[in-house]
């Protein structure tokens, strides 16, 4: 299984490379991020259930961190180096608070998935970019790990837990149904199209995680499957909101237990595995750092495509990083003297706490997906008091740049509020009326009457007032 996890890591290469890599194109970066967890999903309920059956908590935690931290700061050391101008640049103009919490979530890992959910504010009171809060972005997916890491320990040794943890990942991704994308800035929560929610939101991985550690417990026979269980679980998933078809999930799921039966003893292919999470972790510097060069050696891109001179790279690196860092990490974290070391009384510690964290880590979701739809249910019943936030190549803050127009959802309320012959005041452009009003399904564009209206002055964040 080892060429395959590293095919998985040439596929995200090749997405963020946006050519082929040795003449191919992979399976696309998201799916392969996506199988990435399914994997992981199948080694962690294969080691709570195998050699990590009666070490604690701690020690299993412990392991996990050794396993994924010094790669990536080797990583981030590198991408700190490649980038550091844009790193300071957007440290500058980051508040106190945010750069308390840049520092925190790239130093520790923890929280870089969030920052696609929640706004980091800048100093001028907008939201930061969620990628370049991450200092190298793939590592949004580690911090996506480390919480399954949390809970594994508490879920994965029961087959009737992980299949209810596959269930509440359908659950989640089959709410995402009653929220309209992209959303509008909810408090904490920031302006976001869906697949913030269906693809970097950690709850959108449970599916995936619990895919691969529900194919190991039937692998093994433990039990009937419950059918009935099981058919629900399908009808839920078939109903989900997620970034790729729910039967892909299942069939490389379920084709993985075969894939490891016959790879497992072959040294080979482990020895290729071992190079998969340090090219996945490394290569985003290293493309970075290649655009620079072949922006003055373009022909250089003639022989090779960028992909591939990020894969060769990354891998030669990634090569020398597990033979010299990871390869003793590995050894010392599986020797007795690190798995015996801990005595009773911390465990017990320990696991309370672990506990405490994991229930928290559970209910995150359901707060943040109840808080979004309960507020644009609130939202529906009042006109929209701002432009939609839209900024592109037509539109600034969601006012129309070739017209005097601009666009919000359709709701009844806006419908109501928003019709030919009411007047609306803005902050830059004062006050006009209403002439026409285009409606979709999704938004009503409103024109006026008098001059272009003024995207910074009256778009989105600005206030509209129906007079």
């Amino acid at each position: 299984m080892g060429l395959l996890r590293l095919f998985l890591a040439l596929s995200v290469i090749a997405g963020h490379a946006q050519t082929t890599i040795f003449g191919a194109n992979g399976i696309g970066a998201w799916y392969a991020v996506n199988f990435f967890f399914i994997i992981s999903g199948f080694y962690m309920a294969m080691v709570l259930n195998g050699k990590y059956k009666s070490v604690s908590n701690y020690q299993f935690y412990k392991s996990r961190i050794l396993r994924i931290f010094p790669a990536y700061y080797i990583g981030l050391g590198l991408a700190l180096v490649v980038s550091c101008s844009a790193v300071f640049d957007l440290f500058d103009r980051l508040t106190i608070t945010s750069k308390i919490i840049y520092v925190f979530q790239n130093l520790f890992i923890v929280g870089q998935d969030l920052s696609y959910l929640f706004c980091v504010e800048t100093k001028s009171g907008v939201c930061a970019d969620s990628v370049g809060l991450t200092i190298n972005p793939p590592a949004w997916s580690l911090a996506v790990e480390l919480g399954f890491y949390l809970v594994a320990p508490f879920i994965l040794k029961s087959q009737t837990k992980t299949f209810l943890f596959v269930l509440a990942g359908a659950v989640y991704l089959g709410a995402l149904n009653f929220i309209e994308f992209p959303i509008s800035q909810v408090g904490l929560l920031k302006p976001a199209e869906s697949w913030a929610y269906t693809y970097y939101f950690y709850p959108s991985s449970f599916a995936f995680f619990g895919g691969g550690a529900l194919a190991y417990h039937l692998s093994k026979n433990s039990c009937e499957p419950n059918y009935f269980a099981a058919i629900c679980a399908l009808i839920v998933l078939s109903l989900s909101q997620t970034i790729m078809p729910f039967w892909h999930l299942l069939f490389f799921s379920m084709a993985i237990p075969v894939l490891f039966k016959y790879t497992a003893n072959n040294k080979i292919d482990r020895m290729i595995g071992e190079l998969s999470y340090p090219v996945y972790i490394l290569h985003f510097p290293i493309l970075i750092l290649l655009k620079r060069y072949l922006s003055a050696e373009a022909e250089v891109l003639e022989f090779f495509s960028l992909g591939t001179l990020a894969a060769i790279c990354s891998m030669v690196l990634g090569a020398a990083v597990y033979y010299f860092v990871e390869r003793r990490f590995s050894n010392f974290r599986h020797s007795e003297e690190f798995l015996g070391s801990e005595n009773i009384s911390k465990q017990f510690t320990h696991r309370n706490a672990s506990k405490a964290l994991a229930v928290f880590y559970v209910v995150v979701p359901v707060i943040v997906t109840a808080y979004i739809i309960f507020a644009q249910h609130d939202s529906r019943s009042t006109p929209s008091s701002t432009p939609y936030n839209l900024t592109d190549s037509n539109w600034n803050g969601g006012i129309n740049k070739g017209t005097p127009a601009f666009f919000i959802k359709r709701t009844d309320a806006n419908l109501k509020a928003y019709k030919v012959g009411a007047k609306v005041k803005f902050g830059a452009s004062g006050v006009r009326e209403i002439v026409r009003v285009d409606k979709s399904p999704s938004y009503i564009n409103v024109f006026l009457s008098g001059d272009l209206l003024n995207g910074e002055g009256d778009g989105y964040p600005n206030k509209i007032y129906i007079e």
